[in-house]
């Protein structure tokens, strides 16, 4: 297939709304620039806004997702299927992190739901978000976001948050540092967070290693960003503003 070539754009327009500080990775569904496509509305490439590079790419046409207008708050998303879509970047590691993402879920995400993995990333600091839900590793309710702090083969320990969640926009946001200290809030809210010593086992879930998936539940990503540092409480703040008056939340 013929390859439709966006314009790749790190900048962000003068007076326009952006996130804070200097993102580590930045990608933003709404960016028509950001896009590359195989064809039509399909994604091979979504671009790194924060200038880095960390591109999510995918080359097989049979697993890209799509990118769909009109969907929240009158903006673009990109719409992962429930069976196979997902979309890879480079792996990092990275001790003190910040981390925000904004999604749309047509059905409830409960304790019966398995996500195999909205975003993650493995390599020495493992994090995910919407996590393992039902599936094995002996946590009871939906797992939202967890970071593991210590791997064996297979299995991760480290911590974890639960909820369910309604259909519907959301914005999920978590920080944690070298000593893993490790917080996490969904639409503004804080979220308690468990220790979780007999290992998440399943790290080769989609969603986990450097990559972005939602099977077998399908769901719309509208806005990623990662920092390379803990973010203050007001800028925590402040991006969360940001993100709820783009997308309406």
């Amino acid at each position: 297939m013929s390859l439709i070539l966006g314009i790749l754009d790190s900048s962000v327009a003068a007076g326009a709304p952006a996130p804070v500080g200097t993102p580590f990775q930045w990608l933003d569904a709404d960016d028509a620039s950001t896009f590359t496509f195989s064809s039509g509305v399909v994604v091979s490439q979504w671009a790194d806004k924060s200038g880095n590079g960390r591109h999510a790419t995918q080359a097989t046409v049979a697993n890209q997702p799509t990118r769909q207008t009109g969907v929240v708050n009158g903006k673009a998303v990109v719409r992962f299927d429930a069976t196979n879509d997902i979309l890879n970047y480079t792996e990092y590691a990275l001790s003190n992190r910040s981390i925000f993402v904004v999604f749309r879920n047509a059905n409830q995400i409960n304790s019966t739901t398995a996500v195999d993995g909205l975003v993650g990333n493995a390599g020495t600091f493992p994090w995910q978000l919407l996590g393992f839900g039902n599936q094995t590793g002996g946590i009871a309710g939906e797992v939202v976001t967890w970071l593991g702090v210590s791997s064996g083969g297979t299995t991760i320990n480290g911590y974890y948050s639960t909820a369910n969640i309604a259909a519907g926009n959301h914005q999920l946001n978590w920080t944690t540092n070298s000593s893993y200290a490790f917080a996490a809030k969904l639409d503004k809210s804080n979220l308690s967070t468990t220790a979780h010593n007999s290992g998440f086992n399943g790290v080769t879930y989609p969603g986990y290693s450097g990559s972005m998936a939602a099977a077998p539940t399908g769901l719309d990503v509208c806005e990623f960003i990662v920092y390379n540092s803990v973010l203050s409480g007001a800028d925590i703040t402040a991006n969360e503003n940001y993100l709820a008056t783009k997308w309406g939340l």
